[in-house]
């Protein structure tokens, strides 16, 4: 939303606002209060619009405390809470949100999934860049997987992080693994949900059944199966 394009045009309506890398926008030799105007002017905020805005974004970021403290001090953390929480409040009708959400912790994490999803109810346009298939199936609407800047596949988000997973898939055989001395084979490999489904993804914390059928070529005393 500040540089513009290394190659063709792009036409926009409305403020952009971005949190594209930890940091940017942000002085690290300045307090997080001082960083707070120098980020909303960036993004095209009045110091009278910051003003008046300044207590709701310490209070989304949850800094009070270190607000006079210089960001270079800061965790990478705070750095995302910081820079989300003024990119939230600066009534963007775009936002541009990579990678940085990863950094934050689960509990702020969730709040700012809420606030993206309301700008989405508000009809706002997000977008959303991640490795992370759960939420780009919870965010999105429409997906597009690049590689290596290439377009790869674009459409439903479902259909989409099946591509993305067979391509990864791909890869990961492409390099190739130690095929052991076989004196024990996996035959066949299923993981379920702990009620027996078999959803398509799990997240931390959920139970899970293994379920796997192994042929043993050679007797083996003490097997032991490790999972990783």
């Amino acid at each position: 939303g500040i540089l513009r394009p290394s190659a063709g045009t792009v036409t926009t309506r409305g403020r952009i606002a971005s949190l594209l890398a930890l940091g940017a926008g942000f002085h690290p030799e300045l307090t997080g209060r001082e960083n707070v105007y120098l980020n909303a002017s960036i993004l095209g905020l009045s110091r009278r619009d910051t003003d008046r805005l300044f207590d709701e974004i310490v209070q989304f970021a949850e800094i009070e405390e270190f607000i006079d403290s210089q960001v270079k001090f800061y965790s990478s953390g705070m750095y995302v809470r910081l820079g989300f929480a003024v990119a939230v409040h600066v009534d963007p009708a775009i936002l541009l949100v990579d990678e940085v959400l990863a950094v934050g912790d689960e509990g702020f994490q969730r709040k700012c999934l809420e606030r993206v999803e309301q700008f989405q109810k508000e009809g706002r346009t997000i977008v959303f860049v991640t490795h992370a298939v759960d939420l780009v199936r919870r965010v999105c609407d429409r997906a597009v997987m690049l590689d290596h800047g290439e377009v790869k596949a674009a459409g439903e988000p479902a259909d989409v992080v099946r591509e993305f997973r067979l391509l990864m898939m791909r890869k990961d055989l492409a390099y190739g693994w130690d095929q052991g001395n076989k004196e024990i084979e996996i035959v066949s490999a299923d993981i379920f949900g702990a009620d027996g489904s078999t959803p398509e993804s799990f997240s931390p914390g959920d139970e899970l059944i293994v379920q796997m059928d192994l042929k043993a070529n050679a007797p083996v005393e003490q097997p032991v199966v490790s999972i990783a």
